[in-house]
């Protein structure tokens, strides 16, 4: 199973679920992002789930609809957790507990 944390804008809120799901600490040179699309890998759980981050751009249906069915003809499971709403300024204190809620909730839904 592939599991892709997507953002927006600014990837820390995926690299910080990333790390929480990997039980790692992600150093702060690798959080530069050069803006790119595609998938980044970033490891494997103790499940054997792949981890990605991914930019998903303005329309979050059209990403999911395009995951979704190279899903079905590589015939591989895969989970999208969208974390644009835990972007911005606000949210880097704030939501870390919901966002922390989000994860081990998503864990549980992936086991």
């Amino acid at each position: 199973m592939k599991v892709i944390y997507t953002y927006r804008k600014t990837p820390y809120a995926a690299y910080i679920a990333a790390s929480l799901h990997l039980h790692m600490k992600i150093e702060a040179s690798t959080i530069h992002v050069q803006g790119e699309w595609g998938l980044r890998y970033v490891g494997m759980d103790e499940n054997y789930n792949e981890v990605y981050i991914c930019l998903r751009g303005q329309r979050l249906r059209i990403f999911n609809h395009l995951v979704k069915s190279m899903a079905e003809i590589y015939e591989e499971k895969i989970k999208v957790i969208d974390l644009s709403q835990y972007e911005g300024w606000r949210y880097h204190f704030i939501s870390v507990e919901k966002m922390i809620s989000l994860i081990l909730q998503s864990r549980e839904e992936i086991k």
